[in-house]
């Protein structure tokens, strides 16, 4: 994560073909939106896990979260309270809500595959 950098260029891409060639409805494009936030959502908790000092991580929350896509796109649907987190600014309680997040996974997991 050292050298990483946020880019939505390739869902900018096809949001903006798809609005220019009319394919989708605004139900279509708000359920993109949709997926799209789930898959921030994972970025987001994967970034709190990976093994890179918290000022990274709070510098890579701030690049999501300046994107021009997120800012335009991506942050006009329903908010799920991680997306709020980073919409708010509030990156140290992101980090530590998607920490939370992984444990809780993780707990889940083996608890199920020792059953």
């Amino acid at each position: 994560y050292s050298n990483f950098k946020v880019s939505f260029l390739k869902e900018e891409l096809i949001v903006d073909f798809l609005k220019n060639e009319n394919i989708f409805t605004d139900e279509d494009l708000n359920d993109y939106r949709s997926y799209l936030n789930s898959w921030l959502y994972i970025n987001l908790v994967e970034v709190a896990t990976s093994k890179t000092k918290i000022g990274k991580k709070l510098e890579i929350y701030n690049q999501y979260r300046n994107a021009p896509f997120y800012i335009n796109f991506l942050s006009k649907g329903a908010h799920k309270h991680i997306t709020d987190l980073l919409w708010n600014r509030q990156y140290r309680r992101l980090l530590f809500y998607c920490l939370r997040i992984k444990a809780v996974s993780v707990l889940a997991h083996k608890r199920l595959s020792f059953s």
